[in-house]
């Protein structure tokens, strides 16, 4: 707080005398700089020149894996702007961009906040197989229950909700959006590929399924290119749904996860989402309502009467909706 306040300062003098964005660079450094002078001076702890490699020679190796991963997935998965921006330009790169980010928006809210608490907890249980699979299968499980509804939910209503966000200016946008939410269905679900790697003190293994799944999703973005923005976005599709089930062999060999148990995880959830998703639209189709906050609350209603109509109605489903107020305890701390 002392840190922000005081970096604030300077920068708002810079302004004012017209030092224009170097103001903004200047919030940014100066907030670092005064952090590491007030720990200096707050903290009795001083680092030496002593160095334990023995000690720490087994995290560098982890941490070499896991930052080795996300330097490559981050170029990997921004390869798709830049490709855009070289051969289509910027109006198609804005559509795409935009298209994009509204569609995660809701799915990291979800999402990043599980993984958080997931991977720790993950960790822990290593040295009990038996414990650390049913976790899996709780957690995954929640992360499947409301992840896959929420983007076939996005992908069925987006025209009401991309006019209604963005404005008709978007209107170019709502394709994109569909196509990309396609491959959204299942992404914060394999995602969870990495979190097993992760807790089982795999990193080797998961710089290499990156630098694997980098490659595949590079293809991808070469050949979909060529057929625009809607090439791209069903390119990328196809890629992630063609490596699901080699990628879950090949990160889940020799944990406590199998290909199987992931299966069962999700099944439940992506069928009544898929049901539900059909009885939005075709309660959209037959209603043929103007107004787009009709045609959301219409989809809203649709979509959330049949599936947690599913859920609540089936025998089979009933016990496992019972058990969603546990497993959000359970995922929250430590097992």
């Amino acid at each position: 707080m002392q840190a922000a306040f005081f970096s604030l300062l300077p920068a708002l003098a810079m302004a004012y005398l017209g030092a224009g964005y170097w103001a903004l660079v200047a919030i940014s450094a100066l907030n670092s700089l005064i952090t590491c002078a007030l720990l200096w001076v707050k903290c009795s702890w001083r680092p030496d020149f002593h160095w334990p490699s023995a000690r720490i020679k087994s995290f560098l190796g982890f941490g070499a894996g896991i930052s080795g991963f996300n330097i490559i997935n981050y170029f990997s998965r921004n390869l798709d702007n830049v490709l855009i921006g070289k051969y289509l330009g910027s109006g198609p790169l804005g559509l795409y961009s935009k298209a994009y980010q509204l569609l995660m928006l809701p799915i990291t809210q979800l999402r990043d906040p599980l993984n958080s608490v997931g991977i720790p907890a993950m960790s822990s249980l290593r040295a009990e197989p038996g414990r650390y699979r049913h976790y899996y299968s709780q957690f995954l499980f929640f992360m499947a229950f409301f992840s896959m509804p929420i983007t076939l939910f996005l992908l069925v209503n987006a025209e009401a909700l991309i006019l209604l966000s963005l404005g008709a200016q978007w209107v170019e946008a709502i394709g994109i959006f569909q196509l990309l939410a396609i491959t959204a269905f299942i992404q914060p679900v394999a995602s969870t590929r990495g979190m097993v790697m992760i807790s089982s003190g795999l990193s080797t293994r998961y710089f290499y399924w990156g630098l694997a799944n980098a490659i595949v999703v590079t293809l991808a973005f070469v050949i979909g290119i060529r057929f625009g923005l809607s090439g791209i976005a069903i390119a990328y599709a196809i890629a992630n749904y063609l490596i699901l089930i080699p990628s879950l062999y090949y990160c889940f060999a020799k944990t406590p996860v199998t290909v199987g148990q992931f299966l069962r995880s999700i099944l439940a959830p992506a069928s009544t989402a898929l049901f539900a998703a059909g009885m939005n639209y075709m309660a959209l189709r037959s209603l043929a309502v103007d107004s787009l906050w009709l045609q959301l609350g219409t989809g809203l209603l649709s979509f959330g009467l049949s599936y947690l109509g599913l859920w609540a109605l089936l025998p089979p489903l009933r016990p496992r909706l019972k058990e969603l107020l546990t497993i959000a305890k359970s995922i929250k701390k430590k097992p």
